[in-house]
């Protein structure tokens, strides 16, 4: 699971050996912090895996990372997360996370090509 929140960007993944626990992993190690701190968590070690595609994480009970998504939707409370993260972490942030938008909003482009050719063939 990806999950952009108002606090970071992070991955989530089962540990191969305990469906119990989830691997929060971050690019940067403040969003983890970010978590760690406005969530009280209580794994609050964060490992740094060296040579991997996510250089932080923590590992957690389901029942936490449960409880830290439904938490963040309640946080909601902007119109546009594109600019609260310019305003929250700076233009950087924005743009890349703009990129992301732009990446994934081609999937939308193919979807509807393929139902305007569909409409368009069965007219």
């Amino acid at each position: 699971m990806w999950i952009f929140t108002k606090n970071g960007f992070y991955s989530a993944i089962q540990d191969k050996d305990d469906s119990s626990k989830i691997w929060v992993r971050a690019r940067v190690e403040n969003d983890l912090l970010s978590l760690i701190a406005k969530y009280n968590v209580k794994s609050t070690t964060i490992m740094k895996f060296c040579g991997t595609d996510y250089l932080f994480r923590i590992c957690m009970q389901r029942s936490e990372w449960m409880r830290i998504v439904a938490e963040s939707a309640l946080d909601i409370d902007y119109v546009n997360f594109k600019d609260m993260i310019g305003v929250t972490f700076g233009i950087a942030r924005e743009l890349v996370y703009h990129e992301v938008w732009c990446s994934l909003y081609k999937l939308q482009l193919v979807d509807e090509y393929q139902f305007n050719c569909n409409w368009i063939r069965n007219m």
